[in-house]
C-alpha cells in the first residue's frame, strides 16, 4: 500500500513540475502599420472613376485609416491630366463622363498626400479584353467547409477565348442579386381595441411586404492565365458556387460578370495576392505581410505601398435564373413551414404581437381568431431590401 502512494506522489510532482516548464509560445509576426493603402482603376466604361487611399493599421484593428486631403489625379500619356474630387474621407471621384479610358492609351495615377508625400503608379496601359464567350450554370453536390455536410447547388461558369492569341492573363469580379419571398405574407394589421369590451379586429392590409432584393458582390481574387497553353482559349472556369442553405436560389437570382484582360505583372501581383488571402494561417502557412504593388514614393523608393491601380477595359454578361430552372436540386424544406401557423382569438392577439408575431390569415365568417406567423416568415424586410434593381424583371 506504502510503494502505491509512494508512486502516486511521485507522478503529481512531475506534473508538477512539467507544468511549470511550460509556457505558451506566442509568435511575433511584424506588423504593417501606416502604409499608405490605394485602391481603384480606370476602365473604358463611362462611370464613377473612385480612388480610394487609407493607411493601414496593426492586425488586431480592422478598420484602415482613410487618407484625407490629398490631391489625385490621372495622368493620361504625357500631357493629359485628370484631377478627382474628395467626395468623402479617403475616396477621390471622377464623375462619369468627365474622362473615359480609352483601350491601347496609357494611365498613371499621381497622389500628392496633405504632408507634401508624392506617390506615382507605374504607367499601365489599357488592353482589350475579349469578349465573353458564355456565362451559365451547372448543377453540382459539394461538402460545405463546415461540419463536412454534403449540399446541393450550381456553379457558376465563363468561357472565353482570344483569336488573337495576345490577352494571356484574366481577371474576373462578380455582382450577384437575389429576389426573397416571404412565406406567409403579413396580408391582414390589427386594429386594438380598449380589451375591456373590445378586443379589436383585422383589417386587410393593401401592401404587404412580400418580395424583398439582396445584393453581394466578390471580394476573392478571381485570376486565370493561358500561358502555357497554345490557345489563349478559357473553358469552364468557375466564377461562384451556390448552394440551397441560403435564399438566392429559392425565387430568382441573377449574377453579373465582369471580365477583364490584365498584364503579365498585375497576374503575378494578384497571384500573390490570392495566395495569401486562402492562407489558413498556421505556422507553416505564408505569414501576412506588406504585398506591395505598382505605387511607390518619388522621394523614397524603399517606403512600401500597398494596392494595384489599374487601366481595365471591361466586357460583361448578366444571367438570370429562376426556381423554376433547378427543379432537379435538393432544397432543405423552408424553415417558416416547421413554424406551427398558430390559430388565435381575438383576446390574445396583442400578446402574440408583443412577440413580434403578424397576422397572415383570418377565420372564417363569423369567426373571432386569425392565423398568425412570426416575423421573419410574414415580413420580407426581415430578410432584403424592398428596392428592387431596375435590371430584374
Amino acid at each position: 500500500m506504502s510503494d502505491k502512494k509512494s508512486l502516486i506522489r511521485i507522478n503529481y510532482l512531475l506534473v508538477l513540475l512539467l507544468s511549470s516548464c511550460i509556457e505558451k509560445f506566442v509568435p511575433e509576426i511584424p506588423e504593417s502599420d501606416g502604409e499608405l493603402v490605394v485602391e481603384g482603376y480606370v476602365t473604358d466604361r463611362t462611370e464613377d472613376y473612385v480612388i480610394r487611399l487609407s493607411r493601414s493599421r496593426a492586425i488586431d484593428l480592422k478598420k484602415s485609416l482613410p487618407e484625407t486631403g490629398a490631391t489625385v489625379k490621372i495622368l493620361e500619356g504625357e500631357a493629359i491630366e485628370h484631377q478627382l474630387t474628395e467626395s468623402a474621407d479617403g475616396a477621390y471621384v471622377s464623375k462619369a463622363g468627365d474622362f473615359v479610358g480609352q483601350v491601347g492609351s496609357e494611365y498613371t495615377l499621381d497622389i500628392v498626400t496633405a504632408d507634401g508625400l508624392h506617390y506615382q503608379s507605374s504607367t499601365e496601359r489599357m488592353i482589350k479584353t475579349p469578349a465573353i464567350d458564355s456565362v451559365y450554370f451547372e448543377r453540382e453536390v459539394r461538402f460545405t467547409d463546415v461540419e463536412d455536410l454534403l449540399v446541393d447547388g450550381i456553379k457558376i461558369l465563363v468561357d472565353t477565348h482570344d483569336p488573337t492569341n495576345s490577352t494571356r492573363y484574366y481577371k474576373w469580379e462578380w455582382k450577384e442579386d437575389w429576389e426573397y419571398k416571404a412565406s406567409y405574407p403579413n396580408s391582414y394589421v390589427w386594429v386594438p381595441g380598449d380589451r375591456i369590451t373590445d378586443p379589436g379586429h383585422p383589417v386587410f392590409n393593401p401592401s404587404p411586404n412580400v418580395f424583398c432584393y439582396n445584393t453581394n458582390s466578390s471580394k476573392q481574387v478571381l485570376i486565370a492565365s493561358t500561358n502555357t497553353l497554345e490557345k489563349d482559349v478559357l473553358s469552364r472556369f468557375e466564377i461562384k458556387y451556390v448552394n440551397t442553405l441560403g435564399r438566392e436560389l429559392v425565387s430568382l437570382y441573377s449574377i453579373l460578370v465582369k471580365q477583364y484582360a490584365i498584364s503579365e505583372n498585375a497576374n503575378k501581383y494578384w497571384r500573390e495576392l490570392k495566395g495569401l488571402s486562402e492562407s489558413q494561417g498556421t505556422l507553416f502557412d505564408k505569414q501576412p505581410y506588406a504585398l506591395p504593388g505598382n505605387v511607390g514614393n518619388l522621394n523614397d523608393p524603399e517606403e512600401v505601398v500597398l494596392g494595384y491601380f489599374e487601366a481595365l477595359s471591361v466586357d460583361e454578361e448578366r444571367i438570370f435564373i429562376r426556381r423554376e430552372q433547378l427543379k432537379e436540386l435538393d432544397f432543405p424544406t423552408n424553415t417558416c413551414y416547421y413554424e406551427k401557423v398558430d390559430s388565435v382569438n381575438y383576446w390574445t392577439v396583442q400578446d402574440y404581437l408583443d412577440q413580434g408575431y403578424l397576422i397572415y390569415g383570418v377565420g372564417g365568417f363569423l369567426t373571432a381568431f386569425v392565423h398568425m406567423v412570426p416575423r421573419d416568415c410574414a415580413d420580407c424586410t426581415y430578410h432584403g431590401s424592398l428596392d428592387k434593381p431596375d435590371y430584374l424583371p
